[in-house]
């Protein structure tokens, strides 16, 4: 049963009168405990935080200024917090997509960033949370201009041409189908010169099993045939990986017309010949060093005219 926001005050208070109490040394190793925990949870704050602030340093790092940007994330998924931290960073306009994930308006949602964004992390003098959440009644309500939630299909949804300046996604690529169609619609909706990240997860996903294999290590998923492989996971559903390896996604930016700025595997696992009487005979043309690749960084630009 789903506590209230008033039972989760009053257990918090518990927790933090028992917290006070603590030696400094033993409050402190809790505190660092307890972030590294949240920010591998998808669902909080500080997860929301540590991933947007890796896309913004690449983003520093290749030359995009974020100033008055118009920013696109595709596939935002829980807790659509990303907006806030980007508008805090001097973004003129974020907008997120995601197909299978409610916009939860509520005290709770906002709560979960109100204290990371009371820090003040880039601009102290100028944001204002009222600016981009208000209190509407018994709920909240975005300023549209600024900030806009949209669950909904990508392929479909009315975006106009040449209306962002930055595009990007984390592990969400390989998970679409029709890649070619969705990098059309990106490089079609990108303002000229305008950049994408992607960060793409190749490894293991098997989520209909009770034990899921190692994801840094198995070699599973790749054993099925296509036609069994989208038995469990029908294209077009939430679970569902298009299964592409690294060279595939590199062959498709190109050809959607993409300059690559870079294209880097951020993780890798060892594999040899051995693997291919293991693997399904679709997957036998790719070098053992396409099959290694567990994790891409890709930096793209939409050439000037």
């Amino acid at each position: 049963m789903a506590l209230t926001s008033e039972q989760i005050r009053t257990a918090l208070g518990d927790v933090y009168r028992i917290f006070a109490e603590l030696p400094i040394e033993a409050q402190e190793w809790f505190f660092h405990q307890t972030c590294g925990l949240m920010e591998g949870r998808n669902n909080t704050s500080l997860y929301s935080y540590a991933c947007f602030k890796q896309i913004y340093e690449l983003a520093r790092t290749y030359g995009l200024s974020i100033e008055n940007r118009s920013i696109l994330e595709i596939g935002a998924g829980k807790p659509l917090g990303m907006g806030l931290f980007w508008n805090l960073a001097g973004a003129g306009r974020y907008t997120s997509i995601d197909k299978f994930v409610p916009v939860n308006l509520d005290e709770l949602w906002l709560s979960r960033f109100q204290w990371l964004i009371g820090m003040n992390l880039f601009r102290p003098a100028s944001f204002e949370m009222g600016e981009l959440v208000r209190k509407n009644g018994d709920g909240y309500s975005l300023n549209r201009d600024r900030i806009d939630l949209i669950q909904g299909d990508f392929d479909t949804h009315p975006f106009q041409p040449e209306s962002f300046d930055f595009i990007y996604s984390l592990a969400v690529l390989e998970h679409v189908t029709g890649i070619e169609s969705i990098l059309k619609r990106m490089h079609h909706i990108l303002r000229s010169g305008g950049m994408m990240i992607h960060l793409i997860d190749l490894r293991e996903h098997h989520t209909h099993l009770r034990t899921v294999p190692d994801k840094n290590r198995s070699i599973d998923f790749m054993k099925y045939p296509r036609a069994d492989w989208e038995h469990l996971y029908p294209p077009g559903s939430e679970h569902y990986i298009n299964r592409l390896r690294a060279s595939d996604f590199r062959e498709h930016f190109l050809t959607a017309g993409f300059e690559i700025v870079d294209f880097t595997a951020t993780q890798s696992m060892d594999v040899t010949e051995s693997v291919y009487a293991d693997i399904d005979q679709a997957f036998h043309h790719y070098p053992l060093e396409d099959l290694r690749i567990l994790a891409v960084q890709a930096v793209l630009r939409k050439r000037g005219r």
